[in-house]
Order: structure tokens, then C-alpha cells, then sequence
């Protein structure tokens, strides 16, 4: 007990960690309870199209954010010691963002029915797609704005910003069911992310970090080619991976049927409350500390340290969560969802290996390897649909999740293989 106090007290990670725990057991409560108030009101169906949707706004919204919230954290940490730098560096910042969001909002104003055409297929719901783009700028703000203090190093100012959007997700969700079902479910989906910004505004603005060093005038033409360069960097992956999870999920409605594909959607969410924990670590400390790093040694230091005090608790959480399956799909959604339970394994096994390649691959971001990321997010994408595609024949259901434990082992091995001399190398390095 005392060796766990102890290296509690000198783990800045650790620390963080819990502090961030306290966000992400809010929002698995959040997710927990949306979760089974779709899967008793909606039904497997309900959670396939919530699925579509979600990957959908999620296109959308990162496209609008120019993919470039990890040049935002690099470049609102370089800037950070020169008052002049940071007024340069938001106000260009600004510029960008409005015309990439300008941009996005016209085209889905202009292409709604086309987007629902293949979101919903048989269902019209173009009228969310435009109230999605109308609030949109919100949605950018808040991005940027968290980015911004995460590169500040910030960490509890952005937890504070998530719990409130976790609480608040929750309470616009259950209303717009209970009045409106699915479509108000659809609706909570677009725009919640979107509404969260006000508040980051009114955060960020008590924070006396952000506003005070903005003005109009000052664009510096080393940002504009930076956030360029990033927005190429993550724009692949923005749309790869939405795309791939909706043509994996009407692969699926098509070879075997709109409840299968709700089941594997069903764990997807599963994985998403468990895994979230790792990856929102990796987002809110990770990712700054790489930023921030100047030597091999660093680096080396973080990912170690990562591996060493995070890993152990997350394998022991896929145990726990592997051996309470059964229950943990009657709590979380309905005995309907049982056949979801011959997923797990595989699932787990798949995010294992997944978390492992993340926070290396955080250095891909923090140092801007632009070609490494772009290929292996390329490879990683199409890896996860034509397995899936290859298997559905011979293991039907299961093939979706073999093939994302074969994907993401090749994605993490091939990871490894790039930074073998980085993190191998002699220590003095």
C-alpha cells in the first residue's frame, strides 16, 4: 500500500489520471444511461442508426475543424512564451477556422439530401443535417479552445469543460427521447458537441489564457503552411474511419441484417466506454508532453512511463470486463443484446493492441510525421473493412471483430517497427 502511495505521489500521470477519472466515470454513467435508454426505446435498429449518425457528425465536425486541433496543441506550445507568437498564432488560427467552417456548413446545407440519402437510406432526416451545420461554428470553438489549454497544460480546466458536457449530454439526451424518440436521439447526437462551446467560451474567457492575446490584424504565414501541413496530416483519417465504420455497418445490414449490425454497433459502444479512459489520457497529457519533448530520451521516457503505470490497470480492467460480459450487457443494454456477448473477446484483445500503437503514434502528431501517420492510418482503415469483408462468410458476426484484433495487431507491430531505433536506442541517447 505504501509502494502505491508513494508512486501515486510521484506520478504527475497518475495524478492526472484520476483527476481525469472523475470526467470519464461521469461520462461512462452518461453513456451507460443513453446507452440503455436506446436499446429499451430503439431497439438494435435504434442503435444501428444512432451508429450511422454518429459516425456521420463525427465526419463532420472534425472536417470543419480542418483536422488541425493536434497542430493547434504543437503550435499553442511553442508560442506559449512569447506574448506577440500567441497573438499571431490565434489570430491566424481564427481566419482558418472560419473559412474551413464556412466552407462545410455551405456544403451541407447545399448536399443535406444527399448526405441522408446515404447515412439513413430509407429514412429522411435532412433537416438534422442542417441544423448540424447551422451550429457547427460552435462546435470549432470548442475544439480549438480546449487545444489551446491543453497546450497550456491546463488539464483540469479542460476536465471541468468535459464534466459539464458529459451532464449536460445526458439530460439534453433523455429530453429529446422522451418528446421527439428517435429523432430527437438523432437530433441530441448533433448538437450537443456543438452546444458544449458556449461554455468552453465562458471557461476559456475566466481563464485570462486565450482572449486577451487575440487580435485581427496579425496572420503569420508559418502557421497558415503549419496547420496545412497538419490539416493533411489527419484529414485522411478524419474521413477514412467514419466511412469504414459505415460501410463495415451496412456490410453487415447487407450479408446478414439490420440486427447484426446493431449488435456489433452494441459493442462498439461497449469498447467505447472502457477505452475511452486510455485514449482521453493519451489526448489530454500525452500528446502535450510529446509536443513539448527535445530528445530521443524524452520521448522514450514518456511512452515507457505510459507502459509502466497505465497498462498493468487497463489489462486488468479487460479482464474484469471479459468475465462480467453477460452482465454488463444487461446492465448497460437489454437481454436482447446477449448475442453480443460472443464479441468480447476478440473486441478486447483488438483494443489492446490498439491502445498499446496510440500513444506512439501520438508522436506522429507531436513531431508532424505526416507520411508515417497518413499510411498506416491508410493501411490501418482498409485492413479493418476488407478483413471483415473476407470473414463475414465464414464467421459471420465475429468476422467484424476478428478483424479488428488482426488489424490492429498488424497496425501496432508495423508501429513498432518505425520507432524500433527510438525507443531501443542506447539510453544516453
Amino acid at each position: 500500500m505504501k509502494k502505491l502511495r508513494s508512486l501515486f505521489n510521484r506520478s504527475e500521470l497518475l495524478k492526472v489520471g484520476t483527476t481525469n477519472s472523475v470526467s470519464l466515470l461521469i461520462k461512462l454513467i452518461s453513456a451507460f444511461i443513453t446507452s440503455k435508454l436506446t436499446a429499451i426505446f430503439l431497439g438494435s435498429t435504434g442503435i444501428s442508426l444512432l451508429g450511422n449518425w454518429r459516425n456521420a457528425t463525427e465526419l463532420i465536425q472534425k472536417i470543419s475543424t480542418g483536422s488541425i486541433h493536434n497542430a493547434v496543441i504543437k503550435y499553442a506550445a511553442d508560442s506559449q512564451t512569447s506574448v506577440q507568437e500567441s497573438k499571431a498564432f490565434q489570430s491566424t488560427l481564427f481566419y482558418i477556422s472560419c473559412a474551413i467552417c464556412a466552407l462545410v456548413m455551405l456544403t451541407c446545407f447545399i448536399f443535406a439530401d444527399a448526405i441522408n440519402n446515404f447515412v439513413f437510406i430509407q429514412q429522411n432526416h435532412s433537416d438534422l443535417i442542417r441544423i448540424l451545420a447551422f451550429v457547427l461554428p460552435l462546435y470549432v470553438i470548442n475544439i480549438h479552445l480546449q487545444s489551446i489549454l491543453k497546450a497550456y497544460q491546463k488539464f483540469n480546466t479542460v476536465v471541468k469543460i468535459n464534466i459539464f458536457g458529459h451532464i449536460f449530454n445526458l439530460l439534453f439526451f433523455i429530453t429529446c427521447l422522451y418528446f421527439y424518440g428517435l429523432k430527437g436521439a438523432l437530433l441530441s447526437v448533433a448538437i450537443v458537441p456543438c452546444l458544449l462551446g458556449l461554455y468552453s467560451i465562458y471557461v476559456a474567457y475566466k481563464s485570462n489564457l486565450v482572449f486577451y492575446k487575440f487580435q485581427f490584424s496579425e496572420v503569420k504565414k508559418i502557421y497558415v503552411l503549419g496547420f496545412r501541413d497538419y490539416a493533411f496530416m489527419t484529414i485522411i483519417s478524419t474521413l477514412i474511419f467514419p466511412l469504414t465504420y459505415l460501410n463495415i455497418r451496412n456490410l453487415l445490414v447487407d450479408e446478414l441484417s439490420l440486427e447484426a449490425s446493431g449488435y456489433w454497433e452494441a459493442m462498439f459502444r461497449i469498447s467505447t466506454l472502457y477505452i475511452t479512459f486510455a485514449i482521453s489520457l493519451i489526448n489530454l497529457m500525452i500528446l502535450p508532453k510529446l509536443a513539448n519533448s527535445k530528445t530521443v530520451k524524452d520521448f522514450r521516457q514518456i511512452v515507457f512511463q505510459f507502459y509502466k503505470q497505465f497498462m498493468p490497470f487497463f489489462i486488468v480492467g479487460l479482464v474484469l470486463v471479459f468475465f462480467l460480459k453477460g452482465y454488463i450487457v444487461k446492465i448497460v443494454l437489454t437481454k436482447e443484446f446477449l448475442p453480443t456477448t460472443q464479441l468480447f473477446l476478440w473486441q478486447e484483445v483488438g483494443d489492446l493492441f490498439r491502445v498499446l500503437a496510440l500513444v506512439l503514434v501520438a508522436q506522429f502528431h507531436a513531431k508532424k510525421m505526416i507520411w508515417h501517420y497518413v499510411i498506416t492510418d491508410v493501411l490501418l482503415a482498409f485492413s479493418l473493412y476488407f478483413s471483415t469483408f473476407l470473414l463475414i462468410n465464414q464467421f459471420g458476426l465475429k468476422s467484424a471483430v476478428i478483424g479488428h484484433t488482426i488489424s490492429y495487431a498488424a497496425y501496432f507491430l508495423i508501429i513498432l517497427i518505425i520507432f524500433k531505433s527510438t525507443l531501443f536506442a542506447h539510453k544516453s541517447i
